[in-house]
């Protein structure tokens, strides 16, 4: 178990060795942390950030047509990309898809898949091709959609769908409601590195418009204190919130969400007010986008992992698209669904294999680049 002390002398979540940026102190990025967490107090108001009430909600100034926000052509001469670290190191798993990863320490995390289970393993993706489990939590008593790790309570939150809530599971695997949403049902689910969590919810598990589905933040006790409705000044923003992170450089809110079909998605950029700043959809012909995974790198980039195609898309932190990494360019076993960083800040890549197949998804360690035409 990870004790309050220890994680308080551990460093950054994702630390900038990897990077050199030359800027003035004053102008560097905060780190993505969630060992070491500050609270964050906005003028005229408290540590808990924004105090609206679960009814209400940011007035948005979403006045662009969606057509604005599509970005397909490389609009930087900067190109990020990733590089395995072993391109024959791979690490098989008992799940037919890692949909999850949370990383806990050096030698830990939480590996979990929607439809078979949750489990907690050791291991050491750098000397071996092995891990080893600790615990497992078996499909329907884990009913999960996605999940994250709380550091300071030492603990994995999950969205139930189950029981239309998010539950706790603790370092000593006792699993306790954390905050029941019913009638509505949660997606997504990410902390913050300020210890916000935010957490997407919708009506019912399906791709139709309707009016009850959301993104909230709240504190650590359940309280609400934002809410990004899906329709706003008369337009669906998003219709299924899939996956969401929060980029700790300049605390946008990043959501992977579809439309009306599973092969048609978008990453769509709120401010820490719940205001749309931009959108990335993906027109290319004969494209269908349906972003699995997303997360941010070190200096904001946004990274999204594509389900149906196995690339994986590099954006600016205001989703411009920078780069485009084909499944083949860095041989990834099995498309990739889902990605966390490690301690050395070194991307986990988790696959999903060929449902024709009998094999099972797996895990690859990768290091990111953050300018491939500088080398």
């Amino acid at each position: 178990m990870l004790t309050k002390s220890r994680i308080s002398q551990q460093s950054y979540w994702i630390k900038s060795k990897l990077i050199d940026i030359n800027m003035e102190e004053s102008k560097q990025p905060k780190k993505y942390n969630l060992r070491k967490r500050q609270n964050i107090t906005k003028s005229g108001g408290n540590k808990n950030g924004h105090t609206i009430s679960e009814e209400s909600s940011p007035k948005s100034k979403y006045s662009k047509k969606e057509d604005e926000y599509s970005e397909t052509e490389m609009i930087s001469s900067r190109k990020p990309s990733i590089e395995l670290l072993k391109d024959w190191q791979i690490i098989y798993t008992r799940l037919h898809q890692v949909s999850t990863i949370c990383s806990v320490d050096d030698y830990t995390m939480w590996i979990g898949s929607p439809k078979s289970n949750l489990l907690k393993v050791k291991y050491d993706l750098v000397r071996s091709s092995t891990i080893t489990y600790i615990k497992e939590f078996e499909y329907p008593d884990v009913d999960f959609y996605d999940f994250c790790y709380d550091f300071d309570d030492d603990r994995i939150l999950y969205s139930d769908r189950k029981n239309s809530s998010i539950t706790a599971i603790s370092s000593e695997y006792e699993i306790s409601l954390f905050k029941s949403f019913r009638p509505l049902k949660p997606t997504c689910i990410t902390i913050s590195s300020d210890n916000y969590i935010f957490v997407g919810l919708v009506n019912k598990y399906s791709n139709d418009e309707s009016p009850s589905r959301s993104i909230i933040k709240m504190c650590k006790d359940g309280t609400v204190c934002l809410k990004i409705d899906s329709i706003q000044e008369g337009k669906a923003i998003f219709i299924m919130p899939h996956r969401c992170i929060v980029n700790s450089v300049n605390n946008n809110i990043i959501v992977a969400a579809f439309e009306n079909s599973k092969s048609k998605g978008k990453i769509i950029v709120f401010n820490d007010e719940g205001q749309v700043i931009s959108m990335y959809t993906d027109d290319r012909h004969g494209v269908k986008f349906c972003p699995s995974f997303v997360t941010c790198s070190p200096v904001g980039d946004i990274i999204c992992s594509d389900e149906k195609s196995g690339d994986i898309l590099m954006f600016d932190s205001q989703a411009k698209l920078l780069n485009v990494i084909k499944k083949g360019d860095c041989r990834l076993y099995g498309n990739p669904y889902s990605m966390a960083w490690d301690t050395n800040d070194q991307l986990i890549i988790g696959t999903k294999s060929n449902p024709s197949s009998k094999s099972t998804g797996a895990i690859q360690l990768a290091r990111y680049i953050q300018d491939t035409e500088s080398k």
